[in-house]
């Protein structure tokens, strides 16, 4: 699927809007993990998603990443490569 493409909310199942995220701050840090309880500090069980790879643009004090909104429940959906 294409940012540019609505779906459907994998959380509520109602229509997702095209959006975009933006990601402030130099040397910002976008991190995934299947865990909850990562702490603070730690890295272990994190991984860094790349904003270069997936930025609408250069990344420096700001990323714009496209992705989908459920005006519904709030859920943001974006491919992380």
């Amino acid at each position: 699927m294409h940012m540019s493409e609505c779906g459907t909310c994998p959380y509520c199942g109602e229509a997702l809007r095209p959006d975009n995220l933006y990601l402030r701050g130099i040397a910002g840090a976008l991190l995934r993990s299947e865990r909850e309880d990562v702490g603070i500090l730690s890295r272990s069980g994190l991984e860094q998603i790349d904003l270069r790879d997936i930025s609408r643009g250069g990344v420096g004090a700001q990323a714009v990443i496209p992705s989908l909104y459920c005006e519904s429940c709030g859920a943001v959906c974006f491919r992380s490569r």
